[in-house]
């Protein structure tokens, strides 16, 4: 993968983002930063405290606005955004709206890492960045 695709993990489990992290750097991806609820990551991107991601890993269920109230936000911050929900939602209802509001695509917390690195592949060639 190319170093230079840049994520953000937004999850509020330290684990998952630990896991996220270690995938990300086993594919080659640059993790710029995590964070532990959605409102930290949106405040930092609307300061342009950080640098922009090209993708962001996004849980569901977090502490302060949900991942699927972030939707929106962040793809008017940015209609480029490639978001991956990461959650253990199983909820296809809810699986289905947040895919509608943008998402591009959604991996299940209980995924194993070799099927989890194959989504995210396949998300990015399908967005275009590998």
């Amino acid at each position: 993968m190319n170093n230079q695709i840049a994520c953000y993990i937004a999850d509020d489990s330290s684990l998952i983002r630990k896991i996220m992290s270690g995938i990300c750097d086993e594919m080659g991806l640059s993790v710029l930063a995590e964070y532990e609820n959605g409102d930290s990551m949106y405040e930092s991107l609307t300061m342009l405290e950080r640098t922009s991601p090209d993708v962001i890993f996004l849980d569901i269920n977090m502490p302060g606005r949900s991942g699927k109230d972030l939707l929106d936000l962040l793809l008017d911050l940015n209609p480029e955004f490639i978001i991956i929900i990461v959650s253990s939602v199983d909820d296809t209802l809810l699986i289905k709206e947040c895919l509608e509001l943008g998402a591009s695509n959604f991996i299940h917390k209980n995924t194993g890492k070799n099927a989890m690195k194959e989504i995210i592949t396949t998300t990015l060639k399908n967005n275009g960045l590998v």
